[in-house]
This record gives C-alpha cells, sequence and structure tokens, in this order.
C-alpha cells in the first residue's frame, strides 16, 4: 500500500510540473518575442518554394525599407553605383520631452517629431533643455575689401558642444540651399541668444568689417541684425537674442579706403540656451560624427519613428497622427497637430497604440548617394586643414517624416520614440568589409511598386507582424525573405 501511495504522490507531482510547464510556456507564447517567433515559424511553413514569385533581393529590400532597425538592408547594384559598399543600421531610442512651456510654436501639449533621409539632419524634433546647453563654432575668414565673404568652419564643419545638454549631439551641423549657395545655416530656436566674436582682421587703416547675420526665409538669406569693426578695435563681440527659430548664417564683408590683401582671421560664435527653455533639437545619424571621416558617400534606404506612451492607460488621452511630408518643403510647416491631421494623406490614431511608420520612397532618386562632406584641400596651408565642411539641404530633395503626439495630461505624457535607418556607404577604409551589390534596376522598381500600396503607418504592437504580413499576403511568397529574417526574430521585442 505504501508503494501504491509512493506511486500516486510521484504521479501527482508529475502532473504539477508538467502543469507548470503549460503554464509558463503559454506566457512565453503570449510574451512579443514569442509571439513574433511563432508568426516567424507559421510563415515558414505556409509559404512554399514553388510559390515564389519574387526574387529573395526584392523581399528584403521591402522589408530593409519597412522595418529599417531590424533588417539590414541589400546592396543596390546596377546603375544605382557598382562600388563595394559597406552596410550600416544605426538606430536610436530615448524619451520624448514635452515643452514645459509655450514658446512659439512649441507648447505644453504637443511633442513634434522629423525624420530625414540625410546624415547630417536626420531628426528634428521638440525638446524641453533641463539643464541649459553650450555649443561654439570656431570659423575663419578671409577676404579682398569689398566682397561679401562666408566663414570656413572648423572640424567637422559645425557647431560643437561644450556645456550642458547634449541637445544636438556631439555636433549640429549646418544646411544650404543648392550647391551653388555658400551660406551655412544653423538652426536656431526662438529664446535661445547667440554671441558673435569677430576681429578686425589686420585690415588697414580707415578700414570697416561689417559682420551680418542672416536668416532664411522662403529660399533667401535675409539680413537682420549686423554690426561694424573699426580697423584697431581688434575682437569685438554681439550678443543677440533670437526672437524666431529659423536657420541663421553669418557672413563678413570689409570696406577699405585702400586695397590690400586679407590673411586668415579666427572668429568664433557660441549659441546658449538657458536652463527649461523649450527648443528644436537636430541630431545627424547615431554616432555619425565619430565616424563620418571614413564615409566617402553614403545613401539611407530606410528610415523609420516610433511613438511609445508609456504613461498608465487612464492617463493617455489623446491622438498621435503621422504624415509622409514632400521634398522640397519646409518642415515649419507640419509643427501644428491640426494642420498635420487635416491633410487627406495623414493618418491618426489614439495615444494609448502608439504609431509607427516609415519613409516611402517616391523614386529611384531617392536611393542615390549622398556626399555630405567635402573636405579641406590638403595642398593649403595647414591652419585651414582642419576646417571641413559638412552641410546638408535645408529645404530635402526627398520626402520626410512627420509625427504629431497631442496629449492633453501631464502625467499621460511619458514615453520614447525609436529611430531607425537602413544605410550603405562607400569607404576607402581597410578595417571595413566591403562588398559588390547585384540588385538592378528592374528589381527596385519593383519593390517601390509594391512599397506604394504597402500600408505606411502601424499600431506600435502589431507594427512587425503587420508589415510581414502585408508581404506575404500582397506580394505573393516571401519564403527566402522568410527565411533570412528568422534569425532577427529574438530582437524583435525589444521594438514593441
Amino acid at each position: 500500500m505504501d508503494n501504491n501511495q509512493n506511486k500516486k504522490t510521484i504521479a501527482g507531482a508529475a502532473r504539477k510540473k508538467k502543469k507548470k510547464a503549460v503554464v509558463r510556456a503559454v506566457q512565453v507564447l503570449e510574451s512579443e518575442e514569442g509571439r513574433v517567433r511563432n508568426m516567424v515559424k507559421k510563415a515558414l511553413r505556409d509559404n512554399k518554394p514553388e510559390r515564389n514569385r519574387l526574387p529573395s533581393s526584392v523581399t528584403r529590400l521591402l522589408a530593409s525599407i519597412a522595418l529599417p532597425k531590424d533588417y539590414l538592408v541589400p546592396r543596390l547594384g546596377g546603375s544605382m553605383g557598382s562600388d563595394p559598399t559597406a552596410l550600416a543600421n544605426p538606430w536610436s531610442k530615448f524619451a520624448v520631452s514635452f515643452p514645459q512651456s509655450v514658446v512659439a510654436e512649441l507648447n505644453t501639449t504637443t511633442f513634434q517629431a522629423f525624420v530625414f533621409r540625410d546624415p547630417l539632419r536626420a531628426y528634428i524634433g521638440a525638446y524641453q533643455c533641463p539643464n541649459g546647453a553650450t555649443y561654439g563654432a570656431n570659423f575663419l575668414w578671409n577676404f579682398a575689401a569689398g566682397f561679401q565673404v562666408f566663414p570656413r568652419y572648423a572640424a567637422p564643419g559645425g557647431a560643437s558642444w561644450t556645456h550642458g545638454d547634449l541637445v544636438y549631439g556631439s555636433t549640429l551641423y549646418p544646411g544650404h540651399v543648392g550647391q551653388t549657395d555658400q551660406h551655412r545655416g544653423f538652426l536656431f530656436s526662438t529664446g535661445q541668444s547667440l554671441s558673435v566674436s569677430v576681429s578686425d582682421g589686420g585690415c588697414p587703416p580707415g578700414a570697416v568689417v561689417t559682420v551680418v547675420t542672416k536668416r532664411l526665409s522662403a529660399g533667401v538669406w535675409v539680413p537682420i541684425i549686423e554690426f561694424t569693426i573699426l580697423s584697431g578695435m581688434g575682437v569685438v563681440t554681439s550678443v543677440q537674442p533670437i526672437l524666431q527659430t529659423g536657420y541663421y548664417a553669418i557672413t563678413v564683408s570689409c570696406a577699405s579706403p585702400t586695397p590690400f590683401v586679407g590673411t586668415d582671421s579666427p572668429a568664433q560664435w557660441t549659441l546658449t540656451t538657458l536652463p527649461a527653455t523649450p527648443i528644436w533639437q537636430q541630431l545627424a545619424l547615431p554616432n555619425y560624427s565619430d565616424n563620418y571621416k571614413f564615409i566617402d558617400a553614403i545613401r539611407i534606404t530606410g528610415v523609420s519613428l516610433m511613438y511609445t506612451n508609456t504613461s498608465a492607460p487612464i492617463n493617455r488621452q489623446g491622438q498621435v497622427v503621422g504624415l509622409q511630408c514632400p521634398k522640397g518643403s519646409s518642415w515649419f510647416q507640419f509643427t501644428d497637430f491640426d494642420t498635420v491631421a487635416s491633410d487627406k494623406k495623414s493618418e491618426a490614431r489614439d495615444i494609448v497604440n502608439g504609431n509607427f511608420g516609415f519613409l516611402k520612397p517616391t523614386s529611384l532618386a531617392d536611393f542615390n548617394m549622398n556626399v555630405p562632406e567635402f573636405p579641406s584641400d590638403t595642398s593649403a596651408p595647414l591652419t585651414q586643414d582642419a576646417f571641413d565642411d559638412n552641410v546638408f539641404l535645408i529645404y530635402p530633395t526627398t520626402d520626410y517624416l512627420c509625427t504629431i503626439a497631442q496629449v492633453l495630461l501631464p502625467v499621460g505624457q511619458s514615453g520614447y520614440i525609436t529611430l531607425g535607418y537602413s544605410t550603405e556607404y562607400t569607404t576607402l577604409n581597410q578595417w571595413i568589409q566591403v562588398q559588390t551589390g547585384n540588385l538592378g534596376e528592374p528589381e527596385i522598381a519593383s519593390a517601390l511598386e509594391l512599397l506604394s500600396k504597402m500600408p505606411q503607418w502601424h499600431e506600435n504592437d502589431l507594427h512587425w507582424d503587420d508589415v510581414w504580413s502585408w508581404i506575404k499576403d500582397t506580394a505573393s511568397s516571401i519564403w527566402n525573405g522568410v527565411k533570412e529574417v528568422a534569425p532577427l526574430a529574438l530582437g524583435v521585442a525589444s521594438l514593441l
């Protein structure tokens, strides 16, 4: 009898152990990681090789554009460029920063975010600067009498962080309005302060140096502030409050009673943000400033932006809207929630669901290689070698994404955004592996045609499943593509 009792005890323990194992298994399957893994396995079972009608390379290109954070872009070949290239998926994730006071187009209930197909201006968003920030730009100028001259900025060609919050990362890069435009315009926000220090530059007696600060307005650089320096005065500093958000550039000119040959003269400007000031944040691609020296040319194939609200559900009172903004436009046009939400191409949803969107290409030209850096002439004097020119187009030649979250309660504004990019670049660095791409224009064109029909905006928890389900159902079979992406399933949970 004791033996039978022991058997019953052992059997009961086994049943309990099995029941606990089943519960644990169910919990795993219900988790995001388990759900994604099961989805991938199901896709592998359901899609048979004989149904394949799309090349694997096209499927991979679709995935790298729609899910750029997690899918390495295939190398583009053919007329898109046959140089060996390297690949990278830079991404970042950080807390959203709703303004704590109303300043111009920034207000306490709205968080705006923009992402661009540009390595120097990859992101712009609203930012509450808690501790203040200081960025400084050293530049050289050298002029002949009577001519307007444009500063040459110290490497890496922008304003560098010196103190406080990293509002712009390590470097705030400038922009221009075209290849013939010599102005270098920097994004300044209402409420900041600009201090410009310039010397007389060794001009002859009687000369007058004029320093002009300009603001970009409808594609034209309009002078708004100027100050003069008389020969012999040495260094003169002008402190200028920024009264309107925009792109600002500095130029120098000299009027002299006698001809002279100018020499390099150092100068600088400093941008100061006081603590607790709402401003616009501009960021380059993650870690770009540390790596730009070995990047010769770059294309950004995929761009994504995801807004996630992490507040308690009861406090998530609001909406989030997404829009793909047209190329050639100014992002200042899309900072108002109602304006964006009324656009027929926009898509809005409740804030509790979050918002994930990817940037759709509109033409093959969106995949052209971009050369953002123009290095100094190595034959120039050593004083000029450190002056590089990293510059972007202020009015972009490709579309860009906009997401605006409107949350009414301050306690419901907690959250984060996730930025994802898939990039391909050429380099001469011997430490970086490069290969030649073989994806031609016909395959790229096929992918673009499919992407034009693919839903662009998704709820956060469903976006990965939505994208792959759409590819599977609309683009016939993706057996090869799913097989290649399966090892990435474990990394997907961090996105959700």
